[in-house]
């Protein structure tokens, strides 16, 4: 029962109610106040504000207390259905053994028909009685009688009717049972694209750490976008060191087609893994994003100096900055002197790198390099970011 009660994932629910179109009693609405924090720009966040919406949850309580009910109700079926089917084997053999020594045996064929309606009927029944279960429900019963003898024509059944693959899988995940996980992604069950408790399945295999699913994970699919990018933002250095110590050029993809890994872990502050991108798979530093943004920039734009030290410390600074500089983000720009990361000796030497810089600070607009560089001298205290 353990293994059925940890079968019962947020995000299955949810879906799962708004495949049956709304009539559940497993569900309630619930008002839910959500904080958002709008981004000025990338990596940068203006003041948060707050709504409210009407948000669906499952009835736990509920859940757990029906589904012990529903496994013995399916265990009454099953008891009911060996029995009959070893009855009509067994009054068929005697019938067919009968024939074969020419012994007339009173009622044996009205007996035998009268237990095979009794099985299709009991058979029946089931299936009406699993046709009223939610797709979790039945997804539970697979896990817990599929590999029980005797179990065929309840598995067959549901897998006719349908069932939550994704459920299933993370029961097998839990459960590290490889030949349950196998037939749950033989059905289809989302690896990389279904959450389940705010992690991909990918996520909850790695975690686990049993090297067979792992493997079978890893080996299954090439779709690992939604399991970096969850495991960015959930600090999940496992997920990250596992996929792409298999598939390494992911690190240098632009996920989604915007951002490299590294990039958004700049952008979110996620120190850690940018720790372990920029020691193991430094190349991705050379890469800009879908707006033409490097590494440099972004971790400027971040805001975080610890993000800043460690990026500008595994670059080719000198090229950074004029790249910066020529940019003309008076922002960006005014971070970096203040940070000393653009020097006023920098900005003298590479005058031919610098036709128009227009530096606002105090409201002074400069256009020459020696202008700039007295500038620095007297305001860069007093420049804000």
């Amino acid at each position: 029962m353990k293994e059925l009660t940890q079968a019962i994932h947020k995000k299955t629910e949810i879906l799962n109610k708004a495949d049956s179109g709304g009539g559940n009693e497993y569900f309630y609405t619930k008002t839910v106040t959500i904080k958002h924090k709008p981004e000025i720009g990338l990596g940068i966040k203006d003041h948060p504000y707050y709504t409210t919406h009407e948000e669906l949850r499952f009835n736990y309580d509920r859940y757990h207390k029906d589904i012990g009910a529903v496994s013995l109700e399916i265990e009454n079926y099953l008891s009911q259905i060996s029995h009959l089917t070893d009855s009509v084997e067994l009054l068929t053999s005697k019938t067919k053994i009968a024939e074969e020594n020419q012994v007339i045996v009173t009622n044996s064929e009205k007996i035998k028909n009268s237990a095979e309606v009794s099985l299709s009927q009991t058979k029946a029944k089931l299936t009406s009685y699993l046709q009223g279960l939610n797709e979790i429900q039945r997804a539970c019963i697979v896990a817990s009688k599929a590999q029980i003898p005797g179990s065929e024509f309840l598995i067959e059944t549901i897998c006719d009717l349908g069932f939550d693959c994704n459920v299933l899988a993370k029961i097998a995940i839990d459960g590290n049972d490889i030949s349950i996980f196998d037939f749950a992604l033989n059905l289809g069950a989302d690896l990389d694209g279904h959450l389940v408790d705010d992690k991909t399945l990918i996520q909850h295999a790695i975690m686990q750490g049993n090297q067979s699913i792992i493997a079978r994970v890893i080996g299954s699919t090439k779709n690992f976008e939604s399991s970096l990018m969850y495991a960015m933002t959930q600090d999940d250095l496992a997920t990250i060191k596992t996929i792409l110590s298999s598939y390494p050029g992911l690190a240098s993809n632009l996920l989604f087609d915007d951002c490299t890994l590294l990039h958004y872990a700049i952008a979110s502050n996620q120190i850690n893994v940018a720790h372990y991108l920029i020691n193991l798979h430094p190349k991705t530093l050379e890469i800009n994003n879908s707006n033409g943004d490097s590494c440099f920039k972004i971790a400027l734009r971040s805001g975080n100096d610890e993000i800043v030290s460690l990026v500008s410390s595994h670059v080719f600074l000198e090229q950074e900055c004029a790249a910066l500089v020529k940019s003309g983000d008076d922002l960006l720009v005014n971070r970096a002197i203040k940070l000393q990361l653009v020097k006023e000796d920098y900005l003298k030497t590479h005058e031919h790198d610098v036709e128009s810089l227009i530096l606002i600070s105090d409201h002074v607009v400069v256009d020459d390099t020696e202008s700039l560089g007295n500038l620095y001298s007297n305001h860069v205290d007093n420049l804000m970011i």
